[in-house]
């Protein structure tokens, strides 16, 4: 669904692409449906984001009235901009970034052997990060949230 929001070409300025607008389309009549984002294309830049309506980047509730808004602001914040909304969609386990290549990567392997006791405390604190996790990521309640936000 790239494209979906146009922008600056290397011939003037381009229209949204229509599987993007589509797709936006798709999501926004089927409020109650699925989405998974997937893209081989990092969020380097604002666009690359602009079908992703809900991911809650814009509309009530947020900084950013529209999609329009949030694409502005952010890219006039530039890169930097850019890198607090990665940072932050990774925070709420929205987005992951890929690494392409790890040429030219050294490193040793160090192992450390755990006392039972260690691994007693290692477990426990395991144990504890497990349940905030699940209370903190019950995507299938927030992503319903963030379609009724998006949808009101």
């Amino acid at each position: 669904m790239g494209g979906v929001a146009g922008g600056e070409g290397a011939r003037g300025t381009k229209s949204g692409s229509l599987q993007g607008i589509a797709g936006v389309l798709l999501q926004n009549n089927l409020p109650n449906a699925r989405v998974i984002y997937a893209s081989a294309t990092g969020a380097s830049e604002v666009n690359n984001l602009a079908y992703a309506v809900r991911l809650g980047l814009w509309g009530p509730g947020t900084a950013f009235a529209n999609r329009e808004d949030f694409i502005s602001q952010i890219r006039a914040g530039g890169i930097a901009a850019m890198e607090l909304v990665s940072r932050d969609l990774k925070a709420l386990g929205l987005y992951q970034a890929r690494a392409l290549s790890f040429a030219g990567v050294e490193y040793d392997i160090l192992k450390h052997d755990l006392t039972a006791e260690q691994i007693a405390v290692y477990d426990t604190y395991a144990d504890a990060w497990a349940v905030l996790w699940r209370a903190a990521h019950k995507m299938a309640y927030r992503e319903e949230a963030v379609m009724r936000r998006n949808a009101a």
